[in-house]
């Protein structure tokens, strides 16, 4: 997608070394370094924001988007999007359809959690005994 302004907050900066270092570190590679430059930081968020693709199942979660409509308003546009690169998501607020806001990161795995699933609770059946005959 083609934003003119993007916009990083620190909780999403913070979600970011978070979310980067675990999964580096699952996979045996160098972290990211904490003490980068806060630009430097934003920029390469920006990067991966417009390198990334549009993540569609996180829209399939109601209570999370639910949540977040609540927490930020209504009048606001959500969207995902995927880094293959780092194997993140990365949650926009999109204001004035061109400026945009990096809300937080999360894990691409978090997708899947959070979907809603029906769970099938089998009925408990009343058993009846004939005592004393």
């Amino acid at each position: 997608m083609k934003y003119n302004r993007i916009y990083v907050t620190n909780h999403a900066i913070e979600r970011f070394f978070e979310r980067i270092n675990s999964e580096r570190l699952k996979n045996n590679e160098v972290s990211v370094d904490i003490k980068m430059d806060r630009k430097e930081i934003e920029s390469k968020i920006r990067h991966m924001v417009l390198t990334g693709t549009p993540e569609r199942s996180f829209l399939n979660d109601q209570v999370f988007l639910g949540r977040m409509y609540e927490k930020f308003g209504y009048d606001k546009k959500i969207d995902f999007v995927y880094n293959s690169e780092c194997n993140l998501v990365f949650l926009l607020l999109i204001e004035k359809n061109t400026v945009c806001k990096v809300i937080t990161t999360l894990s691409k795995k978090m997708a899947k959690v959070n979907q809603s699933k029906f769970n099938h609770v089998e009925k408990k059946v009343k058993t009846f005994t004939m005592r004393g005959l």
